[in-house]
């Protein structure tokens, strides 16, 4: 890893991220900052954690039960975007937990206690980012549809193959422009905005200035806030038109807006209150130039089009036309002097056409390995056939039918309404 980082560090130069997300194993991390330097903070793809936390509770919790209900309070845990609120049901957690399992206590004060700030939910409100899944998907894909399923290696065939994955892209990606596909952020807000229309305006209440609170159905209340009156990015793309607002204009203390990193019901239900007022909607539509006029239409119609016709030149084929037999064996005698003899004799323009692709691939290689500082040889690992399968890749939802075990407990995650009782205690200081 070292090593490919520091390739991307001596072409692309030095990279200062806010933020690193990775699975639970430590050499991306380590290795990131060992070649690039700083202190990014550390995020761990929720879906590892969890899978590793069902996975332990399998092993070390024999009671279907206990196992259960240890899950719920976890994923309590995970989800709490409030840090206060988190950090006292942690507390709760960890005094509750021996009664429950020791083995298990021993291991969540071991592998998860002292990086809380790594996998909660409210150490990374408003980062935007929630589980690696695209990287995920997309390294299943280049294995199994591009290396077909094979054990790489060389390298130069993995770059093929990553270029051929970049066309594909780049194909698709001209495709949706002239269709006009939404992308998964805009469909995200239109199926925010639609439950927002199932939502009761009367539960909204003023609460200051530029601040609102909103009851739910489960009579939790959310708070929303106006961070700004129109978006400050002239070419932000994620609105929505029936509200006239952008996702950088509220906030609201929901996971789906913290985490997800979208417009989120709560803020559609708001302004469409805010809208439904004659005095609001006037004071918003003097103030909120969100809506897409015809002139910004027509300039992300002529953006989408200069792509697409930047995406065609780049990936269209160039027709190049067949070189003289003379100008071949010119280019060849400045290269390769000692077989000059051997090419007085030949006037087979297709041998000279390969011969120089060849040649001129050796002399790059020469030049560009020349001006590299000498690396020490890496160490094979192993040695494995060319025509070798890869281990296949565990999925993430299995669709085989499985059989059933006695101890395989299927965990369920916990209701937003049940969120709010599992930390209540009784009478008798025990958990509901």
């Amino acid at each position: 890893m070292c090593v490919f980082f520091q390739m991307i560090k001596q072409n692309c130069g030095v990279l200062m991220p806010h933020w690193l997300m990775s699975n639970l194993a430590s050499q991306f991390y380590n290795a990131w900052v060992s070649v690039m330097g700083g202190n990014p903070r550390r995020l761990l793809c929720t879906w590892h954690v969890d899978r590793a936390w069902q996975v332990e509770l399998r092993a070390k919790v024999k009671d279907t039960i206990e196992a259960a209900d240890i899950y719920k309070m976890l994923r309590t845990l995970l989800q709490d975007t409030n840090v206060k609120s988190f950090q006292d049901h942690l507390a709760q957690f960890e005094e509750h937990l021996p009664t429950l399992s020791t083995e298990f206590s021993s291991y969540f004060q071991r592998e998860w206690h002292g990086r809380a700030e790594t996998w909660a939910y409210c150490y990374r409100a408003g980062m935007g980012i929630n589980t690696n899944m695209a990287v995920e998907a997309f390294h299943r894909v280049f294995k199994y549809n591009y290396l077909k399923g094979k054990v790489n290696k060389r390298v130069d065939d993995c770059l093929i193959s990553l270029l051929r994955y970049i066309r594909d892209k780049a194909f698709d990606r001209a495709i949706k422009f002239t269709k006009g596909k939404s992308t998964h952020k805009m469909k995200q807000i239109e199926d925010r905005h639609n439950k927002s229309k199932g939502m009761c305006i009367d539960k909204i209440s003023e609460d200051g200035k530029f601040r609102w609170l909103i009851t739910n159905d489960a009579e939790t209340t959310y708070t929303v806030l106006q961070q700004a009156r129109y978006c400050m990015d002239n070419e932000c793309k994620l609105k929505c038109k029936p509200c006239k607002i952008c996702i950088h204009q509220y906030v609201c203390d929901c996971p789906d807006s913290l985490i997800h990193n979208t417009i989120c019901k709560h803020v559609h239900l708001l302004q469409r209150y805010l809208l439904s007022t004659t005095s609001q909607e006037t004071e918003h539509s003097d103030h909120i130039h969100v809506s897409d006029t015809p002139q910004q239409e027509d300039a992300d119609h002529d953006y989408h089009e200069q792509e697409v016709k930047l995406v065609a030149s780049h990936i269209q084929k160039n027709d190049k036309t067949i070189c003289e037999v003379a100008s071949i064996r010119e280019n060849i005698n400045r290269k390769l002097f000692l077989i000059t003899e051997q090419m007085k004799n030949c006037s087979n323009v297709e041998a000279f056409k390969q011969l120089n692709k060849q040649v001129t691939a050796a002399h790059h290689m020469f030049m560009s390995m020349k001006k590299q500082e000498c690396l020490s040889p890496l160490k094979t690992v192993c040695k494995s056939p060319a025509n070798k399968n890869i281990e296949k890749q565990s999925k993430f939802k299995s669709t085989k039918k499985k059989r059933k075990r006695t101890n395989r407990v299927r965990f369920a995650k916990p209701t937003r309404e049940g969120t709010l009782e599992i930390f209540d205690t009784n009478q008798n200081g025990r958990y509901k």
